[in-house]
């Protein structure tokens, strides 16, 4: 495995695991999508796609099995319940992406739109993660890193200051 280089900021832990799997070399999970390139030129992989929600959806139980952002879904739907979005509701799934201009290799973070690109080796297609942000109240230094291992399914404890901030709010 060759380590991958990226700038961290206050997502890069957030995106630490979708890069996980693509730095093993492993086929995506449910939450990520993965397009060909017909080309180095391609700028624009995807489409809308029309889905009719079940009884039991949710906007974030269709946005996570989808392999797409909270925001996203909501930003593309609106006027519809995330909630209680109803049986054969339809709902247009935002699955159409620009891709981020310039190398097109390794990972690269759309801060903008929450999502994470990965474009393996080879050049014949995107792989693609929705992301989440920290806070902007509690940022991480922007710094230089390189993935040396890899931990399947990693464990996450929350750390002081946040346990503390909790236990504030009661």
């Amino acid at each position: 495995m060759r380590p991958m280089k990226t700038q961290g900021t206050r997502w890069f832990l957030a995106a630490l695991a979708a890069v996980q799997l693509a730095a093993l070399g492993a086929a995506p999970e449910a939450r990520a999508a993965a397009y060909g390139l017909s080309g180095p030129d391609t700028d624009v992989v995807g489409g809308v796609v029309p889905l009719k929600t079940r009884y039991e959806d949710t906007l974030a139980s269709v946005a996570e099995a989808q392999g797409l952002g909270w925001r996203e879904l909501i930003d593309a739907n609106p006027g519809i319940d995330p909630w209680i979005p109803g049986e054969g509701t339809l709902i247009d799934l935002p699955t159409r992406y620009v891709l981020p201009s310039g190398a097109r290799e390794g990972v690269v973070i759309n801060v903008s739109e929450f999502r994470l690109y990965y474009f393996p080796p080879g050049g014949s297609m995107v792989v693609t993660y929705p992301v989440g942000l920290g806070r902007l109240d509690f940022p991480t230094p922007l710094v230089d890193t390189q993935v040396k291992s890899v931990v399947p399914n990693p464990t996450w404890t929350p750390g002081p200051t946040a346990r503390r901030e909790h236990a504030e709010r009661g």
